[in-house]
């Protein structure tokens, strides 16, 4: 990240000093002492076992876990609790900062490094320094990139242009595992030099239930869901407007005609047409099947295409030969 740029007459000031009382949190200091967010260090205190990290970022800025994790190489880090805090006295909740800290590893994000003059806790109760520069007044074990990236952040890599950022869904992933495991398990190969060599591995992961939630959310309209053929729960959804005894006995033998193949959802209830309809384009089934007073006086169904709102008619001779053609072209 590159938000802070020190200007070039920004000299280092001398480390002072002062009372915060009860001022805690980033805003509480940085109200207190009139100064920007920006002009914070945030000392975040983590553990990976029974090492204790100091996580240094901009006080603007968040955190993130996964990337500290990393930068030391541990599998797991997790935020210090009020326990934690309670076993380490010298490390003050909500006053930590990383002049003075001993039995620390201190990682800082590379953002740090062009801040100058920087508010940081006292690691004193109540109270916080001014003034504070990295190198001079602590010194860092390793420098990362340590916060979630945000929108509109310039290229880490050539400064140009800006980050969009957007809601996305993870229907699937990768793991790149190297030889973690294989040189555990003293999995090798023999390359073609002769030598032996662990194999380097990978795996990964399809999410079945995450694919239909992406799938319902790019396909979904105003009235409802828009199933596609291939992971609609029925191929039809049969709304049956009569409620003629003799009509809903045909129905049923109308599906029993049909391919075995094509699972057919029936709406029977006792309620009105529009609710049916209402209801169809709801559950987003991909071919509405409507059986009325045509099916009674021709034998004709009219047949509603969800996703397109096309309609057409068919006789029940043409329904079997027209799913079929429909399911060869899907």
């Amino acid at each position: 990240s590159k938000w802070h740029l020190a200007a070039d007459d920004d000299m280092p000031a001398e480390v002072e000093k002062v009372e915060t009382p009860g001022k805690r949190s980033v805003d509480e200091v940085v109200d207190f002492l009139g100064v920007g967010r920006d002009d914070l260090i945030k000392t975040l205190i983590t553990k990976a076992g029974d090492k204790v990290i100091a996580a240094l970022v901009p006080g603007s800025r968040e955190l993130n876990l996964a990337k500290l994790a990393g930068a030391l190489d541990v599998g797991e880090i997790e935020l210090f609790t009020e326990d934690d805090f309670n076993a380490r006295p010298d490390l003050v909740h909500g006053f930590v900062g990383p002049v003075g800290l001993r039995d620390v590893t201190i990682v800082a994000d590379l953002s740090l490094k062009s801040m100058k003059n920087a508010v940081a806790g006292a690691n004193v109760a109540d109270h916080h320094l001014l003034n504070v520069n990295a190198e001079r007044d602590f010194s860092v074990d390793i420098w990362a990139d340590l916060i979630f990236a945000s929108t509109g952040e310039p290229c880490a890599e050539c400064g140009q242009g800006s980050l969009e950022t957007m809601r996305g869904i993870e229907v699937g992933h990768i793991f790149q595992l190297g030889v973690k495991y294989s040189t555990l398990l003293d999995a090798k190969f023999i390359d073609s030099g002769g030598a032996a060599r662990p194999f380097i591995m990978g795996c990964y992961g399809v999410g079945v239930s995450r694919i239909v939630a992406a799938a319902i959310e790019q396909k979904a309209d105003d009235d409802g869901i828009v199933w596609p053929d291939a992971m609609a729960p029925y191929d039809a959804h049969l709304i049956l407007l009569s409620k003629d005894d003799e009509v809903k006995k045909q129905a049923a033998a109308l599906c029993a005609s049909l391919d075995q193949s094509l699972d057919i959802l029936i709406d029977d209830r006792p309620v009105s047409a529009g609710i049916k309809f209402s209801d169809a384009d709801l559950l987003g089934i991909p071919v509405q099947l409507i059986v009325g007073k045509n099916y009674i006086e021709k034998s004709v169904i009219e047949v509603k295409i969800r996703g397109t709102a096309e309609r057409l008619e068919l006789t029940t001779k043409e329904l079997g030969p027209w799913f079929a053609s429909r399911k060869e072209s899907a």
